[in-house]
């Protein structure tokens, strides 16, 4: 029994991060890996000050906008 498990995980397909079933995936490129971590680190800080820009505005207290932005931020990566 101990066989059969061992046979069936060396048998199971090996998928690279974020690979489509048995095609090419955008993340496993390396230079798209350092593009794609600049894009989501630019993603969240928008999002952190558009939420903070826009949560005053709306008359939010200071820190309940601070918590909003950071959540803001991380929403948007």
């Amino acid at each position: 029994m101990a066989k059969e498990k061992a046979a069936k995980k060396e048998k199971a397909p090996k998928k690279g991060k974020g690979a489509a079933a048995g095609g090419l995936a955008l993340a496993d490129h390396p230079r798209a890996q350092r593009q794609i971590r600049t894009a989501k680190a630019w993603a969240g800080l928008l999002g952190f000050v558009l939420v903070g820009a826009l949560s005053p505005r709306a008359g939010v207290p200071l820190p309940d906008a601070l918590g909003r932005a950071v959540v803001g931020g991380v929403a948007a990566d």
